[in-house]
């Protein structure tokens, strides 16, 4: 999303902080606005996930205390929302890792991408770090960093393909497709660094290539089976994961 203004009225709708006539507005706006509305998915699959963390955590907290026999009433240990999920995410950086064992519900193909995408590191990875900033690909990625899409995608896109940095825009371009939910045009993206061999980045544009499929909710076992089928691969065991858990 271009700005936090979405991301905010999102959180207030999950939070019930609307009224009756602001629920029915954002309600028409998911029916109208495909991008909102996949935003919303995104954020809403998200907020499944610390919910379950959070249950977990505290239910662990009530057996250790009632192994010591120091069971305190659940009505003293209340918090706000956002102190829960403050713990939530304080959990998830001390794991170091976004990983959680889910419930045994399975999860659409949208809900599974939205949970393990992950933004980039933005680095270019053996690129010449002296090349001028007005260069496309560095202006793209900085377009990236700070979420202003459409310049991001307009400076990756015009990097050429005889350019040596091609694959490296085209990596990021589907970065910048993703975050504007064009997913299709990630997918392509991606498709194209995956079937390269530039080592640095073929094997994370495959996996990215995978959640772009999915972020779409379609059919999309030949890339997860080309995973799968490689146990050496570094996203292998995601596959498996997102295999097991998917609908």
């Amino acid at each position: 999303m271009e700005n936090n203004k979405d991301f905010d009225l999102i959180e207030k709708y999950l939070s019930n902080q609307l009224s009756d006539t602001e629920k029915q507005s954002f309600d028409n706006r998911v029916a109208e606005d495909d991008t909102f509305a996949e935003e919303f998915q995104r954020q809403q699959s998200a907020h499944k996930v610390l919910d379950f963390m959070v249950a977990e955590s505290l239910k662990a907290q009530l057996q250790d205390m009632e192994e010591e026999s120091k069971i305190i009433s659940l009505k003293k240990r209340r918090r706000t929302r956002l102190t829960v999920l403050s713990l939530a995410a304080s959990v998830l950086v001390l794991i170091g890792a976004f990983w959680i064992v889910f419930p045994q519900d399975s999860m659409s193909n949208a809900e599974l991408a939205a949970v393990y995408y992950e933004t980039p590191d933005y680095g270019t990875r053996g690129t010449d770090d002296a090349v001028s900033q007005t260069k496309p690909l560095n202006a793209g990625i900085n377009a990236l960093q700070n979420n202003q899409l459409p310049d991001a995608i307009t400076q990756l896109g015009d990097v050429d393909a005889s350019d040596p940095d091609y694959l490296v825009a085209q990596y990021y371009l589907g970065h910048a497709y993703y975050a504007s939910g064009q997913y299709d045009q990630a997918a392509q993206s991606f498709s194209l660094v995956g079937s390269s061999n530039d080592l640095r980045y073929v094997e994370e544009a495959q996996w990215y290539e995978l959640l772009s499929c999915l972020a779409q909710n379609t059919e999309c076992n030949e890339l997860l089976n080309r995973l799968l089928g490689d146990e050496r691969h570094a996203f292998h065991a995601k596959a498996e994961e997102i295999s097991q858990r998917s609908k």
